[in-house]
């Protein structure tokens, strides 16, 4: 029962007295849940650097669009589980999944860049963009930026041709893969060299004849590794690069995965992979005299288990003419595939792994990058690295495992519906970097070669032999220094007793 002080003080219409300490408290949980009320209905709000364009397809729903985040058969990543790389910046796909659509460059995508006001910071997407902000790829940043309403046209000189391009001359290319900056065009005329904004060198590298001004920006793009590319001597020439690897300004891998929705990386497989499916290795080679020595461990693996390789460094024939024939059969017939690079190059991953690997119905088995640098780019759990055994007869064992036991193998196709690979639109991508470098500090490479070929960018042997030597070299450095502190005290202890 309530005091009857109480119910006298209310019948009179007065409030009750109330602490300071009270009052403090009311203030307290009010500023508290109108903050978390604010988050919630700002969380069902779109991003603000994305404008939401929705098609009627979209609108209606795809397949893409029902992932069922209660499924148990589903495996989930936690947030705090994702690898290094999987950075929020590289995720922009998985993002807008809870918005109901994705962006503009995956597959029934609609969402695509807001215009851009000139007067304003450039972005999430923008500032995200660059080598010394995000470690990532960057690609999916880039193509999110958005146009500047009637920003300069910016030119682009092709001193190699347009036809090593495969590109036509003007601004068609950008209109017709409708690039969110699309005010851009592409020339090879020499006489167009001078005003410029951008000469971009493809494979080979030859002075220009005409006075660089100061603005124009050099970009040197490569997609074979060191070993097999121009060795460039001069200094201070190029301001960016377009490369495979993931620390070039615009970078330009063979493929590019991504996930519907990053914390789901793998379902159950749809079928049985390794159905029908007769004889075990295969591996379609031209190049017998490869630096990494993957001949002589393809031979070597051969003697513990059976493998086909096609081409002038085996018995077997498949022309390239055949075209799609070849990998026809390579998914028909064989349940694994040698994708050996013909290089151990860091990021240095081709068609090899994302054609004829996770192109077909096939489990590929790599050499070339090590093996952190295919956790980047690969679906999760989609391959086997030679790294992961001491010898060849080991990884043998390990297929014969495989080759036995089709639940085990057919986990390797686990990511094969969680994700898609996107067509990166470089010029799209290229078009978008040139209108967002007036507002960032302007890019150079001192020495490109030395970029280029510099530290421990490619080895002839295995990653597994270098990391186990590093870690020796390591050992005995630590061993060595421990021994000479040692001996320093020894010294300091002897001239103490002489005195």
């Amino acid at each position: 029962m309530r005091s009857s002080k109480y119910l006298t003080v209310m019948r009179m219409g007065r409030m009750p007295r109330v602490s300071i300490r009270r009052l403090f408290l009311y203030a307290v949980y009010t500023l508290v849940g109108g903050s978390l009320l604010m988050l919630a209905l700002h969380a069902q709000q779109p991003h603000q650097l994305w404008l939401r364009v929705l098609p009627e397809s979209a609108q209606q729903g795809s397949a893409l669009q029902q992932l069922d985040l209660q499924n148990p058969l589903i495996k989930y990543h936690d947030e705090d589980d994702l690898v290094d790389s999987s950075t929020d910046a590289e995720n922009v796909t998985s993002a807008f999944r809870h918005q109901g659509t994705y962006p503009w460059y995956i597959e029934d995508g609609g969402y695509r860049p807001a215009p851009r006001d000139p007067q304003q910071p450039s972005g999430a997407a923008a500032a995200d963009a660059w080598p010394n902000v995000n470690a990532g790829d960057r690609i999916e940043q880039q193509l999110m930026m958005g146009p500047v309403g009637d920003a300069p046209l910016k030119t682009i000189y092709l001193p190699n041709g347009i036809s090593s391009w495969q590109v036509k001359r003007g601004r068609q290319l950008f209109h017709e893969q409708k690039c969110p900056v699309d005010r851009c065009s592409i020339t090879g005329r020499r006489e167009d060299a001078p005003k410029a904004d951008a000469i971009m060198f493809k494979d080979f590298f030859s002075l220009p004849a005409h006075k660089r001004p100061a603005s124009q920006i050099w970009i040197m793009y490569m997609l074979e590794c060191p070993l097999h590319t121009q060795f460039i001597h001069d200094k201070n020439i190029f301001n960016w690069t377009a490369t495979y690897r993931r620390d070039s300004e615009l970078v330009t891998p063979y493929e590019k995965w991504v996930y519907y929705d990053r914390r789901i990386r793998r379902k159950p497989a749809t079928r049985n992979f390794a159905s029908g499916k007769s004889k075990k290795v295969a591996w379609f080679v031209s190049n017998c005299g490869a630096k990494n020595n993957r001949l002589e461990y393809a031979n070597a693996l051969q003697k513990h288990i059976d493998v086909d390789i096609y081409g002038n460094c085996g018995t077997k024939t498949c022309p390239r003419h055949s075209g799609d024939h070849c990998l026809d059969v390579l998914s028909k017939d064989y349940k694994f595939y040698l994708a050996f690079e013909n290089s151990n190059c860091r990021d240095y991953i081709t068609e090899k792994f994302f054609v004829n690997g996770l192109g077909t119905n096939v489990l590929p088995i790599v050499m070339g990058a090590p093996r952190v640098d295919y956790e980047k780019h690969a679906p999760e759990h989609s391959f086997i690295h030679v790294d992961d055994f001491g010898t060849p007869k080991e990884l043998a064992d390990y297929l014969h495992l495989l080759n036995a036991n089709d639940t085990l193998y057919n986990e390797y196709f686990e990511w094969k519906e969680t994700g898609q690979f996107i067509n990166t639109y470089f010029f799209c991508r290229l078009c978008a970097m040139l209108h967002q470098a007036p507002s960032v500090q302007p890019r150079s490479y001192a020495d490109f070669n030395d970029w280029w070929r510099g530290g421990v960018n490619c080895i002839r042997g295995s990653w597994r032999h270098y990391e186990q030597q590093e870690r020796e070299r390591k050992r005995r450095k630590k061993k060595k220094k421990h021994q000479l502190l040692l001996l320093a005290q020894d010294q300091v202890k002897s001239s103490v007793s002489n005195h």
